[in-house]
């Protein structure tokens, strides 16, 4: 792995007793791991991705830590290293910059559910590689966007993309019984993250892409040559490309969208 150090806390300490040999003992560090900021709490290679928003930060012994958008197309991540069963940063280390948001957990949407309620941690998962979603909470929406939960930043239904931009539908004459949301004139950057998002609940999905969205006419692989899915609530763009307009259609475990170019 390519390393490069950020900011180092008190590396080694060296302990002795009388008639001991001198000891190592491991003291916690922040660097960085192929370009992501990486907290090191142990000697291990157990790793869990923090998911932080854009807003969102760790502060380590008063050392602010912001996250980077990661290849694996995880938002704003930081590395956590430490031993699986051993704390998770807690309220008091996790902050974000919108005001009034407050801190609420650490949350896992494992795509082997069949809901899209999330599991809460608030230790290292077993599972080396997780990646964790910080969850917040609060009233007072300030500051801009959000990709991972932050304090509402809009009302109604739009897009949210992993780059922290976003964009918020207008509400639109129902169609065939769905509540519609179009968003109009989006741009997508090749590699960035997308999903639909609800404002009102700081909550992002995908669902099924209507066929004949990007004049596919039913043909699923000209549909993947602008979007595929990246993870269970995250589609990613192939290219760069903009639509005329986009249309969220909400119906009770049915809702769809339609990309128009």
């Amino acid at each position: 792995m390519n390393k490069r150090l950020l900011f180092i806390l008190p590396l080694i300490a060296t302990l002795a007793s009388c008639g001991e040999a001198a000891s190592e003992v491991f003291t916690p560090y922040i660097g960085e791991v192929d370009g992501i900021p990486t907290v090191f709490r142990a000697n291990t290679t157990h790793i869990t991705y923090l998911m932080m928003s854009p807003f969102g930060s760790l502060n380590i012994e008063g050392a602010p830590v912001k996250g980077k958008v990661t290849s694996k197309f995880y938002e704003n991540t930081i590395t956590w290293v430490a031993e699986p069963g051993s704390a998770l940063p807690t309220k008091d280390e996790v902050e974000s910059s919108v005001d009034g948001a407050s801190f609420r957990g650490w949350a896992y949407y494992d795509p082997d559910k069949s809901d899209v309620v999330p599991d809460y941690y608030t230790v290292v998962p077993a599972t080396s590689g997780l990646a964790l979603k910080a969850i917040f909470d609060g009233t007072n929406a300030s500051g801009g966007g959000s990709g991972g939960g932050d304090t509402p930043i809009a009302t109604g239904y739009g897009l949210m993309f992993g780059d922290g931009t976003y964009k918020v539908g207008t509400h639109v004459d129902p169609n065939e019984g769905y509540e519609q949301y179009l968003v109009e004139n989006v741009s997508f950057k090749s590699g960035v993250t997308v999903q639909l998002y609800n404002f009102d609940k700081s909550e992002g999905w995908i669902v099924d892409i209507n066929p004949y969205s990007f004049n596919a006419k039913g043909d699923a692989n000209v549909i993947a040559q602008y979007l595929q899915q990246s993870d269970a609530t995250h589609w990613v763009a192939m290219k760069d490309f903009t639509c005329s307009g986009v249309y969220i259609q909400l119906k009770y475990q049915a809702d769809r969208v339609y990309f128009g170019l």
